[in-house]
């Protein structure tokens, strides 16, 4: 079934939708790289951030893959362009990334799971808080007065649910960065956090 761009089976498991917006995400790459005229890196960088990037990052809320096949694969788009520009082949993916300017993609999935976390809890969006989380209460000791319960599933479709799997990396950032009164201050105090140990 697809809804709203989104390819869903009946296991919830969103891999007929990663295959397809994969290879849809790689034909364009390529033909950003046959169809430029330029080889200068910046501006094939900002061809993808324009034309492929949103292509794999459209709704991920929603379907964020936790499997590390799934990652991977959605990964090797940004993981094969890069290493097709100029300068680029001898350096690894992280340091090709680095020099380019560019997140991982799954870095940025996160990212926009807390991002989205923050307006649903802080009332941004017309989605209601209580839908999706429940508040620890006053009993909490340690931590930030933003703590949510830890939910407990029994299906995985639910374990990795945006709603369950946010809740565990919500709960370790640092309050300073939930204080924020603005989705864009939160945005630019999340972008100062390190991240990469809830990567795979």
């Amino acid at each position: 079934m697809r809804d709203l761009g989104i390819s869903i089976d009946n296991k919830l498991t969103f891999v007929e939708h990663t295959n397809l917006i994969v290879a849809k995400a790689h034909r364009r790459a390529n033909q950003i790289l046959r169809c430029f005229l330029s080889r200068d890196n910046e501006i094939l960088v900002k061809a993808f951030i324009t034309y492929v990037r949103p292509v794999l990052e459209y709704s991920s809320v929603a379907w964020s893959p936790h499997s590390v096949g799934m990652i991977n694969s959605i990964e090797s788009v940004q993981r094969s362009f890069t290493k097709k520009l100029r300068g680029m082949s001898l350096l690894t993916y992280d340091e090709r990334c680095a020099c380019l300017g560019l997140d991982r993609l799954e870095l940025r999935r996160l990212q926009c799971d807390l991002i989205t976390c923050f307006k649903i809890i802080h009332g941004f969006n017309c989605l209601r808080s209580e839908e999706f989380f429940t508040p620890c209460g006053e009993q909490i000791t340690r931590g930030h007065p933003f703590n949510l319960r830890v939910q407990h599933c029994r299906v995985d479709a639910r374990k990795y649910f945006f709603s369950s799997h946010v809740i565990t990396i919500w709960n370790q950032l640092p309050a300073e960065v939930l204080n924020a009164v603005t989705v864009a201050t939160f945005v630019a105090k999340l972008r100062s956090c390190d991240l990469s140990r809830y990567l795979l």
